[in-house]
């Protein structure tokens, strides 16, 4: 009595005269390619399925992964196998989309990040999506993938940063938008969201440059800003003071901002103490045989691929106030010049919250590295000025004469021209 065959068992047999007809390897390659061509049948349904903001997402998504295994496969090249080196790739892949805690989100973004983005800069960014988080909900941001889920509500967040009133100024919004943008751009996951973000980041920043461009003061900036005459005579101020032991410490902070072009405070948070005048790493501050100061040199500031290594002379009143103080805290080569207790250099927002806090104390407004340089390029441009003489001082903030001239307002009143003979 025969027995009829099961349609597995029928499939199993057709397979199994295949191989004897084709030969294996002939077989397995036709397989293969049945199966690529039902892949790419399937993935062009599901992509004619998507609407355009999902396309541009999924490219993005791809170009990511494909960056990732390129950067893999060149790195891993000696000693591994192919499918070791696939591995490696899907732990990766898996990586930037879990996170248990911060410092597992910024090593993530940091390790797949194209642009090799500076961690400080994507601290600085996750630090304003934690003060949004704990603004939207009041209660403490834990950077895990659940707590992110909170950016895809685009129009929610969106309407937050523009509607919350402790956010005033059009630059503090743009910045928490770019923020989340910068941020979302290296998550897989939140392409579609990213996608919103860069839309309107992009007409925000196109806003804000057409604003910049009139050279006219906020209503924020008239409240805040003081004409630099008025900035740079409080130092004078900042005297010996037995009620504060950090006198000095603030004097030397106060002072650097003034007696210089004021730099962002990035360029000066981890200067360290040098007699190296051919240093061409990291930020130096370079002194004499006598730790008197009598050098600045920047090697990396946000603009150093673009302008390089800078160097100037230290004016000697402000060489007289950090060699004071500098022997005050005892300092040695290799220190850096403006620590935390633990002689390490402050993040950037820490470093940022303290200068700003100095000029409040002694000045009466809180006044931070942005509003510094308004000031004193208000007063630079109040002058008459060769192209040349321009060029230097736009050289010493870190930026070109064009951009120089967004920083210049109208309208600071009683502008005192201290700048006249500075170059």
């Amino acid at each position: 009595m025969s027995t009829s065959l099961t349609s597995t068992e029928r499939v199993r047999a057709y397979r199994q005269r295949q191989r004897a007809l084709q030969g294996e390897t002939k077989y397995k390659q036709e397989q293969a390619k049945i199966k690529r061509d039902q892949r790419q049948t399937t993935r062009k349904l599901k992509l004619e399925q998507l609407n355009i903001q999902e396309q541009k997402a999924l490219d993005k998504m791809m170009d990511m992964f494909r960056d990732i295994a390129l950067e893999t496969f060149s790195s891993k090249r000696e000693g591994l196998t192919i499918q070791e080196i696939k591995q490696e790739v899907k732990q990766k892949l898996i990586g930037i989309n879990n996170f248990s805690n911060c410092e597992e989100l910024i090593n993530g973004i940091a390790a797949v990040s194209k642009d090799r983005a500076k961690r400080s800069t994507i601290e600085q960014n996750i630090n304003k999506i934690d003060l949004l988080y704990r603004r939207m909900f009041d209660k403490p941001f834990d950077c895990t993938s659940q707590s992110m889920e909170f950016l895809n509500d685009t129009t929610r967040v969106l309407t937050f940063i523009q509607e919350h009133k402790r956010w005033k100024s059009a630059e503090t919004k743009a910045g928490m938008i770019n923020a989340v943008t910068s941020i979302l751009r290296r998550l897989p996951e939140h392409q579609i969201s990213y996608e919103i973000y860069s839309k309107v980041n992009t007409e925000t920043r196109k806003q804000l440059d057409e604003i910049r461009e009139e050279n006219l003061l906020s209503p924020e900036q008239q409240e805040l800003l003081l004409p630099w005459g008025e900035i740079l005579g409080k130092l004078a101020s900042i005297k010996e003071d037995k009620n504060n032991d950090g006198w000095m410490f603030e004097r030397a902070i106060y002072a650097m901002f003034t007696l210089l072009p004021p730099r962002r405070s990035g360029s000066i948070l981890d200067c360290s103490l040098s007699q190296d005048m051919e240093a061409t790493g990291g930020n130096l501050l370079i002194v004499d045989k006598k730790m008197k100061p009598t050098h600045i040199i920047l090697n990396r500031y946000k603009t150093h691929k673009k302008y390089g290594r800078y160097q100037s002379v230290l004016p000697p009143r402000l060489s007289t106030i950090l060699k004071a103080y500098i022997a005050d805290e005892d300092m040695e080569l290799g220190d850096i010049v403006f620590p935390k207790r633990n002689s390490k250099a402050y993040s950037g927002s820490a470093f940022s919250t303290i200068v700003s806090n100095i000029f409040l104390k002694y000045s009466g407004k809180r006044l931070g590295t942005t509003l510094l340089r308004i000031s004193f390029a208000s007063d630079v441009f109040s002058v008459q000025r060769s192209v040349a003489a321009l060029k230097k001082i736009a050289l010493a903030l870190g930026h070109s004469v064009s951009q120089m001239s967004l920083y210049n307002k109208f309208g600071i009143n009683d502008l005192k021209k201290v700048t006249k003979d500075l170059y």
